[in-house]
């Protein structure tokens, strides 16, 4: 029988749903009372009657002593935390709660060029002053992989005035850095340590797995590897809702962390906060408790069975880290990306036919793969549908005499130092609309990206690049889904008189 953990925010708002309180607050359905019948479809009465944002027993997110409280400290003991923080804004508040707390405007920060949208918004609210570190390329598999723990130490060398650096650990394809070596070379210097750790909140109960990983090691949370700060979607691989994530406060941070991450939780999370999201953080930590080892050592299995299957299908591969990559990264099985460029395709082409034919809807799909996420929540059934759409996809394409679908170009390298203008000065800073191809040499206003994963070509306040262009255009022809102010890339936004 499951050892059952209490979970004390999710037990509190039961309470009151069950309390028989006449409501007079908000949210204006007053416990479900007035709500229509298809919100009615989609929440159950119990749902209804808690959903709320106020009631005292319930507990205040910014100033907790109750059931918060005591629902974070389970969370920060679950994962390594010294502290724990809800956030209901998502990983991108997370994000922004982190760089508030460890920064000050003017602080010099260094940035993983491969990081998440959400880390531009940061720095704005922050003021700080990047200098972005290219991560590692697979330059066979055309993918980027992670920062190197040399990278770091002379990028470290180099700007010994840095406060911190923030990396995404694992990224969106499950490549993990060495972070206890980062941690230590940043420490030694006296910097932070802030990880984005969105898709890694499974990873303490994926260590304990003994499923082999292709030789490439198991991901260590950045929690047990010195991190200071680490943002973490508990909604992408466990068990929360969409838009629910936590920060932990790391057992190395600087003693004051905890409230300087309160006071960057009152200028960005909600002061109307849903107690049902909250609550959906408090159940996936008892659940991942209660059932994380034993399912996630189960579903470790399958996936390892799932890969060598797909990898012997006729025009595709899966990717694993090569042997000479393993001393400086580690991977998460968990994440199956897929090559179809040798079925003559692109991934887009394969998420069309997956979707439209299979019923089968990938993470994401870039220039040549496609990328499917496995949690605990998956098993024989679902992994065996899985490999017969993967399947059915090679058998479709695997004799049509293409030959190699279409490829684009590496992410652009990023200049040296600091950019000419920070992100929080360009973001204020006038603008106009050009054509892209007279972009080449003017300032960036916006962040165009692909998304997903999200990760900008060139940041508000760089010089845009004839190749940074070429990224952009190769992208759009491969049928990759670009996030900019002009969503054809026929335009961008520079800043106005500058050249």
């Amino acid at each position: 029988m499951t050892n059952k953990k209490t979970a004390p925010l999710y037990e509190a708002l039961v309470r009151y749903a069950d309390s028989g309180c006449s409501p007079w607050h908000t949210p204006g359905h007053k416990m479900g009372l007035g709500a229509d019948s298809r919100l009615k479809n989609l929440i159950t009465p119990l749902g209804l009657r808690g959903e709320v944002s106020l009631a005292d027993e319930l507990d205040d997110p910014f100033a907790p002593t109750g059931a918060i409280a005591a629902a974070q400290q389970a969370a920060a003991k679950c994962f390594g935390a010294r502290d724990t923080v809800f956030s209901v804004s998502g990983t991108t508040g997370a994000i922004h709660m982190m760089i508030l707390a460890a920064l000050s405007p003017g602080d010099t920060v260094l940035v993983s060029r491969s990081v998440h949208r959400s880390v531009m918004g940061g720095l704005v609210l922050a003021g700080a002053v990047p200098v972005y570190i290219d991560p590692e390329y697979d330059e066979d598999a055309e993918l980027a992989l992670n920062i190197t723990p040399e990278a770091v130490e002379a990028a470290v060398e180099k700007y010994p005035s840095a406060k911190a650096l923030l990396l995404v650990s694992p990224n969106y394809y499950g490549i993990a850095a060495n972070l206890r070596r980062i941690a230590d070379i940043l420490h030694r210097a006296g910097m932070l340590l802030l990880v984005d750790e969105a898709h890694g909140a499974h990873l303490s109960g994926l260590g304990k797995s003994n499923a082999k990983n292709d030789g490439a090691g198991t991901p260590l949370p950045a929690a047990q590897s010195g991190a200071d700060l680490i943002a973490q979607s508990t909604h992408k691989l466990l068990g929360s809702l969409t838009q629910t994530s936590m920060l932990h406060i790391g057992a190395e941070a600087p003693a004051d962390m905890t409230e300087r991450v309160y006071r960057a939780y009152g200028i960005t999370q909600t002061t109307s906060p849903d107690y049902l999201l909250l609550a959906s953080l408090d159940t996936a930590r008892a659940q991942f408790e209660e059932q994380g080892e034993k399912s996630l050592s189960r579903v470790c299995e399958l996936a390892c069975k799932l890969r060598q299957k797909v990898e012997a299908l006729p025009g595709l591969s899966v990717y694993s880290l090569p042997e000479n990559r393993q001393k400086d990264f580690t991977q998460d099985i968990l994440k199956l990306s897929v090559d179809v460029s040798g079925l003559g395709i692109t991934g887009p082409e394969a998420w069309s036919y997956l979707r439209e034919n299979c019923l089968m809807q990938p993470e994401l799909s870039d220039a040549s793969r496609v990328l499917f996420i496995i949690s605990y929540a998956d098993g024989e059934d679902s992994l065996g549908r899985l490999y017969g759409a993967l399947a059915a996809l090679s058998e479709e394409y695997r004799n049509k005499g293409q030959k190699q679908g279409k490829k684009i170009p590496r992410l652009p390298k990023s200049p040296e130092g600091t950019p000419p203008m920070t992100p929080r000065d360009a973001y204020f800073a006038p603008a106009e609309t050009v054509e892209i191809d007279r972009a080449v040499g003017r300032m960036a206003a916006e962040a165009p990206m692909f998304y997903p994963p999200g990760i900008p070509v060139f940041y508000p306040g760089e010089f845009i690049t004839a190749e940074a262009v070429e990224y952009l255009q190769a992208g759009l022809a491969a049928g990759l889904v670009p996030h900019a102010d002009d969503p054809t890339l026929k335009t961008i936004k520079v800043i106005k008189g500058q050249q």
